[in-house]
């Protein structure tokens, strides 16, 4: 019974770890994609395009920020009871 709880543990401590190899093997491919992606001969074309990917994201990050409530924004302060 010792040897089961022992091995359902050690299962429980090994999962966030392959959770995280498998995260960061995950970014390491997307990493290598976008890299690729950009990789060319023509440095301004490659400048355009990662332009124009930056420009993007930032246009998502403000229409996200629009429609998240405005609270979520706002720093959180620990409020003392009355």
């Amino acid at each position: 019974m010792a040897t089961k709880r022992q091995t359902a543990q050690e299962l429980q401590q090994a999962q966030p770890k392959v959770h995280r190899q498998e995260r960061m093997q995950q970014e390491r491919r997307q990493c290598e994609a976008v890299i690729s992606e950009f990789t060319g001969t023509d440095t301004e074309a490659t400048l355009q395009a990662m332009a124009a990917e930056i420009l993007e994201y930032r246009r998502a990050s403000r229409r996200c920020r629009r429609r998240a409530p405005h609270h979520w924004s706002e720093p959180h302060a620990a409020h003392a009871p009355s």
